[in-house]
């Protein structure tokens, strides 16, 4: 934990360690104590992929979550999904080459995605927006407004639709006994099915929805949905995840894999 926290590596988590009297603290070593060698915890992340797989780690999540709410962290009525990506530990150049050789790429499991839009220079001279492109991996959140708590994440290759996780997303939400009535996102979980898996569990939705929704129908269930003050109580909290995932990013790591 203190590794992905404070975005170091095993060796220089040894070191800290060794070196912060709150880290051994929090780990329950003595003052004198020292830590256990870096490659212990090489080993000991193995022994979890290799007895339980991503579950292990799932575990140790849903742990931390449920630590959370016993020391008396309250979680509002707002939920809020959205999707960060993080590019694989490879250099793009020389997968190509190792590919194009009859090699195994570094990261197999890894796939082209699309997150976002930029701005590119076109031939004639003017300018086009274009799809970002980045090799690597999404992290689907689902987070608490009040509390800004994260309370169940989905890890996908870099090409999954985002709006295809809620599901999933809502059931592990589930799991932990988080009792959100309303779940916000944006556009790119504006999807039918989303919506009717809402309701159907007696939650509201504020997923934002696409302007051809009211345009085409400016009454009747959409117009009504977008009007509703659990749809626009949404919608103001929806930005506090992006600040979640900068923190993510810039803070503990999770721009790139390891």
């Amino acid at each position: 934990m203190l590794s992905y926290l404070y975005k170091l590596s095993e060796r220089q988590v040894e070191e800290y360690v060794n070196n912060s009297l709150a880290a051994k603290y929090f780990l329950g070593l003595g003052v004198h104590q020292k830590a256990p060698d870096h490659s212990s915890l090489t080993v000991f992340k193995d022994r979890i992929l290799a007895k339980k797989g991503a579950q292990g780690f799932e575990e140790l999540f849903q742990r931390v979550v449920k630590l959370a709410r016993q020391k008396g962290i309250e979680l509002g009525k707002i939920q809020i999904v959205d999707a960060t990506h993080s590019i694989a530990d490879v250099d793009v150049k020389k997968y190509d080459e190792r590919k194009d050789g009859g090699d195994k790429p570094r990261d197999p499991d890894a796939a082209w995605g699309s997150k976002g839009k930029m701005r590119v220079r076109a031939a004639d001279g003017g300018s086009a927006q274009v799809n970002k492109s980045f090799y690597g991996f999404k992290a689907h959140i689902s987070m608490n407004a009040q509390s800004e708590i994260v309370t169940a994440i989905v890890a996908t290759t870099g090409n999954k639709n985002d709006g295809r996780q809620l599901r999933s997303l809502v059931n592990k939400d589930t799991e932990l006994a988080v009792e959100a009535s309303i779940y916000a996102g944006d556009k790119g979980y504006d999807d039918g099915d989303n919506h009717e898996m809402l309701w159907s569990q007696g939650k509201h939705s504020a997923l934002c929805l696409n302007d051809y929704r009211t345009r085409l129908y400016p009454e009747g269930l959409w117009a009504d949905t977008k009007a509703s003050e659990e749809y626009q109580a949404g919608l103001r909290e929806r930005h506090r995840i992006e600040q979640k995932n900068a923190e993510a990013k810039r803070r503990h790591g999770l721009d790139r894999c390891r």
